[in-house]
């Protein structure tokens, strides 16, 4: 072959880092030795090494191998992958992409990549495939040079009998990919389809209908229609799922042609064919127009539906359904829906904007849609939950425990809006004052990478913490010491400063907490823009700043350049300590003080509550729960809902984390040790320069577009100046309005010349609703009320002058309270330019 060409290069080098992203969600964050098989002129490599990998290669084509040696200075070996490659190597990840296909013994470099893979290794694999997602078919798909042509089903099969399980895999462009690690006993089934090959009638009609350019197929309308409003679903249905046990069949019912779904699954006796049945044993479109025929869903609100299967029931729910609903479907089965999308026409279903689709484990997406909806759910006050029956007795105990989540998650979204509608107005004001020092502080994104592989111990204010501080002396300087904000008025005493301390409390509560103690210059605050201002203004040491989410620094974010964040499903500074632990590479990271739950009616160590008067009243919501060492505690709707986040965040992650709480509710997939145990056996004896590196990355004023920070911030006070005038005035017509009702006067000239002028004064308020918005997150309660006001409904009236009526109303509760937004914006806004 020739020397690759700068297109070619580059094409190459932004295609790997878009597979290495993949990777990384897969296994997590090692990094540590890496080998490419087949590297080409080394862009995956390139990719691994900027990751700060240990990476090498092997490359049969010399040209290729000579230039990723000589231009990007890469470890790569001239010749064929093979068991005498790298003897006695271990890699942590080993990746053969677009190489299986052209191996005339590809058992061989399998059984090569198992001899040089660590046991607790990944190894990733990209081969093409009929069954790409993404049309039209690839024109080398079917070039002669490619000697084999996989499914994820004959994919999976070939790794199991070598010795691998599949533990993910998705498409692109270039065809499937999968990641595997070592099987813990090798050729053992572990998913439907492993242990078999392809069918070839499968084969052929899947591949007529997945490649067929007729837009108006079943399968190509179902597609086209749940991209438009749902793209993750449509994602996983056009991958190569195994459908060799789902037959679709005439229905055996006289009144209705729906049709039915034959399930084949394997018979319990040795040796027994697997036996088929049907899915519906009655009728399903009258059995679903049954089910619903008396639910009363109420005006608005959230349905969940467990289970999809044909989609008789989901359409008979959804006629059901008004305007202010949505539906959030949930399918475990994606090799079922994928087949149902053959032969059902929903498309008309899936374009409707009220309908989410959920399928398999993606559970992410159903947290994001709980949240996006969740003032839905906050007004109607319940979810409505159905079971579709012959979906859910296909996987009860699957099912079962997504309805746990949803309960789970639900806790997170009333917490949080309990969070805004309290302390909304505190953020606001908090960060207009905050703004000389955002601008000028650096963020937390200098910390990244910085602690590569050292251990982090992140400190939280827990009861049990009480017997372990003094031992935690032991690690400072080993290990990184991430302290929350409560915590310090421990720790200080004890002879502890802690490394990093992260604090986000927009209360002066938090600053009596740090006001009278002894901080030196070399401590270090990683704060949020909604700090209390004296707890940013008095900090003795270093500041690193949170990038905030909030909509007022998301605004005004892009005049001082990315400061990076460490907030995302953050309910508390202990998740954010956890991800800024992440975000500076430690591992293991090692939680102490983290009870989540209350000791002899404590909830945090020493008397770290002193000075925060909510902490002194009488204890509510209260729930009874077994701690890891299987005592009777209690723990609180807070707590509840914290240990829901970091259940979420610590299996994500993917990296060592160790409970050494000795005590609380535990986190899902920690190891349990002791803090002694933990500094015996973890903790690294050679001592760390911590203060020295973060001193390094420490520099003010860096990117800080001022002059445009002034021009928005001038042009805001003029906007918000001008919606309190004319919020102000529309407020009075409202009042007047409100008289001449209540003395039936309505009818009136003045009533009408009242109209008049109350809609002159509404136009010009139109065309500032973005600017508005900043503000709904602050006013959340105002949010609820409004949209429980059903808006639309009374711009819909008929009646003129009924319709002003009610339009009049609602300004007055809307301007009434937004003011009391605005006036203090505006206030601080004009003492931010001045």
């Amino acid at each position: 072959p020739v020397p690759p060409n700068k297109e070619y290069l580059k094409w190459n080098y932004a295609y790997s880092k878009k597979r290495y992203e993949w990777i990384k969600k897969q296994i997590g964050e090692h990094r540590a030795k890496a080998l490419d098989v087949g590297c080409a002129a080394g862009a995956t490599m390139k990719v691994l090494k900027e990751d700060a990998w240990e990476v090498y290669g092997i490359e049969p084509a010399d040209v290729f191998a000579d230039f990723g040696r000589k231009h990007l200075t890469l470890d790569i070996k001239t010749g064929f992958y093979g068991k005498d490659s790298f003897p006695d190597e271990k890699f942590n990840l080993i990746i053969i992409s677009q190489v299986l296909e052209h191996i005339l013994d590809p058992v061989g470099i399998l059984n090569a990549a198992k001899e040089n893979l660590a046991d607790d290794g990944f190894l990733f694999i990209g081969v093409p495939t009929v069954f790409r997602p993404i049309k039209p078919i690839h024109p080398n798909t079917l070039q002669a040079i490619h000697l084999y042509m996989f499914s994820l089903n004959t994919l999976r099969l070939f790794l199991s009998k070598h010795g691998f399980d599949v533990t993910a895999h998705t498409s692109d462009q270039k065809g499937l990919m999968v990641v595997a690690k070592k099987a813990v006993v090798s050729g053992q089934e572990s998913e439907i389809g492993s242990q078999r090959g392809d069918d070839y009638q499968r084969i052929l009609e899947d591949f007529r209908i997945m490649n067929d350019n007729d837009k108006e197929t079943l399968y190509n309308k179902n597609i086209a229609a749940l991209n438009r409003n749902n793209p993750e679903a449509a994602k996983t249905a056009i991958i190569d799922w195994d459908t060799s046990h789902i037959r679709i069949v005439e229905g055996q019912w006289s009144r209705n042609d729906s049709l039915n779904l034959m399930i084949s699954r394997q018979s319990a006796i040795i040796d027994q064919q697997s036996v088929e049945k049907p899915l519906y044993t009655k009728e399903p479109i009258e059995a679903a127009r049954e089910a619903v025929e008396n639910i009363d869903f109420k005006g608005e609100g959230i349905v969940v539906l467990f289970g999809f299967a044909m989609g008789y029931f989901a359409v008979e729910v959804l006629k059901k359904l008004g305007q202010g609903h949505v539906i959030i479907i949930i399918e475990r089965d994606k090799a079922m829906f994928k087949a149902v999308l053959k032969h059902m026409d929903l498309k008309e279903f899936f374009e409707d904007g009220r309908v989410h689709i959920v399928i398999g484990d993606n559970l992410t997406l159903l947290d994001v849609l709980l949240s996006r909806h969740s003032n839905k759910y906050l007004l109607a006050q319940k979810l409505f939950a159905l079971k579709h029956h012959p979906s859910f007795s296909l996987h009860p105990e699957w099912y079962k425990g997504v309805i746990e989540h949803i309960k789970d998650r639900l806790k997170v979204v009333q917490i949080n809006r309990n969070t805004m509608m309290g302390l909304g107005f505190h953020m606001m004001n908090n960060i207009l004052d905050n703004m000389p020092l955002i601008c000028d502080m650096p963020g937390v994104n200098k910390l990244k990478g910085l602690f590569k592989g050292v251990p982090a111990i992140i400190v939280s204010a827990g009861p049990s913490l009480e017997k372990n501080v003094t031992l935690l002396k032991e690690a400072k300087g080993k290990a990184v010491i991430i302290a929350c904000d409560t915590v310090i008025r421990l720790l200080l005493p004890n002879g502890i400063m802690p490394d990093l301390i992260v604090t986000a409390d927009p209360l002066e509560a938090t600053y009596r907490k740090f006001r009278d103690l002894p901080m030196d210059k070399d401590s270090n605050l990683v704060c949020h823009p909604i700090n209390y201002p004296e707890i940013i203004n008095t900090f003795a040491g270093r500041r690193f700043l949170i990038g905030g989410k909030t909509n007022i620094y998301k605004w005004l974010s892009g005049y001082w350049g990315e400061k990076g964040s460490i907030d995302v499903s953050s309910q508390c500074v202990a998740h954010m300590a956890f991800n800024l632990a992440r975000l500076i590479g430690s591992e293991p990271i090692i939680f102490i003080g983290q009870d989540l739950c209350y000791y002899d009616r404590k909830r945090q160590a020493a008397n770290l509550v002193k000075g925060a008067p909510w902490e002194h009243k009488e204890l509510k919501g209260i729930v009874g729960r077994k701690d890891i060492l299987g005592n009777d505690v209690e723990t609180s709707l807070l707590f509840e809902s914290f240990k829901v986040l970091f259940d979420d965040l610590v299996p994500k992650s993917k990296i060592r984390c160790i409970n050494a709480t000795e005590g609380g509710l535990g986190v899902k997939e920690t190891e349990i040790m002791t803090l002694k145990d933990v500094i015996d056996e973890v903790i690294p004896s050679e001592p760390v320069d911590i203060a020295g590196k973060i001193n390094s990355v420490y520099k003010e004023g860096e990117n800080l577009d001022i002059n445009g920070l002034l021009n928005e911030l001038q042009k805001a006070h003029a906007d918000v100046r001008d919606i309190i005038r004319t919020g102000e005035k529309i407020i009075k017509y409202a009042q007047k309005v409100e008289k001449l009702v209540k003395v039936g006067r309505d009818e009136t000239e003045h009533f009408n010349r009242l109209s008049q002028e109350a809609e002159k004064l509404g136009g010009k308020i139109k065309g500032k609703e973005q600017f508005l918005s900043i503000f709904s997150e602050y006013a959340y309660g105002l949010e609820l009320v409004m949209s429980s006001q059903k808006i639309t409904e009374i711009d819909d009236i008929d009646d003129p002058a009924e319709r002003f009526k009610k339009q009049m109303k609602r300004a007055d509760t809307y301007y009434s309270s937004i003011i009391k937004f605005l006036k203090p914006f505006e206030k601080g806004v004009k003492s931010l330019i001045e």
